[in-house]
């Protein structure tokens, strides 16, 4: 199983700019769980991507993925300029 993982290493290269960072995660953890302990880590270096971002994406797939539309939790990510400034554009 371990001699597979240059090629789905290479394999999530080709197609990583075609994929968001929610797909990319779940791909990495999907390829992971088959190498059981340790696998986290080696699919990281793999791939070039941290082990923390592994185990979330390892995590998401024993929670069961839910096909939302999202690619981070709610209210995730920077909020909006309209309401960091209630002016802004106005200017």
């Amino acid at each position: 199983m371990r001699r597979l993982l240059p090629a789905f290493a290479g394999v999530l290269a080709e197609a990583a700019p075609a994929l968001d960072e929610r797909v990319r995660r779940v791909s990495a953890a999907a390829g992971a769980r088959p190498l059981g302990r340790g696998g986290i880590k080696l699919v990281a270096a793999a791939i070039g991507t941290s082990a923390d971002t592994v185990a979330k994406g390892v995590a998401e797939l024993k929670a069961g993925l839910v096909a939302d539309g999202r690619v981070r939790a709610k209210a995730a990510g920077r909020p909006a300029a309209e309401r960091r400034d209630p002016g802004w554009g106005r200017r």
